[in-house]
């Protein structure tokens, strides 16, 4: 059995319930990682899957085997019911922004984890730590990234909201996605995003996101409603 995750409408957001005692996705060990990936396979983690044990361990030891030696990309998505101790759980992140290139965050996880802190100098923080290329999402105020002292920003497209769930991974997705689609599969190369690219990166990602948010539940769109 893999965990199941159920999200209930109401007022004041959404709440979301994870069923993950005894799951497989959980229960991942060490020895279950394998000895080699493929050459081009990019790794990215997040979520609850970086704190509920025995698994995170197995990915924490995975993203060290493997930071450098391909692109590890690194989304949060905190969950605050799942970390008993922040600070235990921030320190645990300060050892992935090691490993990261990539790392997407949204406002809400920011806000969090370092309450009363300017968003644009947590992720400049961050930034120093290890990724190459730090994006804040901003759900309806749009998005911006950080690179060395460089940042760029971008609005949101104006739809009719429906339903924000999956927006995040949305979000995130389509950054891999445009990344893939552009070649830019190696921290390199991601070094190497001029302006106008970046801008082109997070305007991409932003509408994966937005069109994810007209409809109701995490279905974000095919490439072809993109064109």
């Amino acid at each position: 059995l893999t965990t199941l995750a159920l999200v209930t409408p109401s007022e004041s957001g959404e709440f979301f319930s994870f069923y993950c005692e005894n799951t497989a996705d959980r229960l991942l060990y060490p020895e279950d990682l394998p000895a080699t990936l493929p050459p081009q396979a990019a790794l990215h983690f997040g979520s609850y899957s970086l704190v509920l044990e025995p698994g995170a361990s197995s990915l924490e030891l995975l993203m060290r085997r493997e930071a450098r030696r391909r692109l590890i990309s690194l989304d949060p998505n905190v969950r605050p019911f799942l970390i008993p101790n922040r600070e235990a759980y921030l320190e645990r992140l300060a050892g992935w922004l090691e490993q990261a290139d990539l790392v997407k965050v949204s406002q809400a996880d920011l806000e969090w984890l370092y309450p009363g802190e300017g968003l644009e100098a947590i992720a400049q923080e961050w930034q120093k730590q290890g990724p190459a290329l730090v994006i804040v999402t901003r759900g309806g105020q749009g998005a911006f990234a950080v690179r060395g002292q460089e940042t760029i920003q971008v609005q949101a497209p104006q739809v009719q909201v429906v339903d924000t769930v999956g927006a995040g991974d949305a979000f995130m997705s389509g950054t891999l996605s445009w990344l893939w689609q552009s070649g830019v599969w190696a921290r390199a190369a991601l070094e190497a995003l001029n302006r106008e690219q970046l801008t082109a990166l997070l305007n991409f990602a932003a509408r994966v996101a937005a069109i994810t948010c007209t409809r109701a539940g995490a279905n974000p769109p095919w490439r072809e409603e993109l064109a």
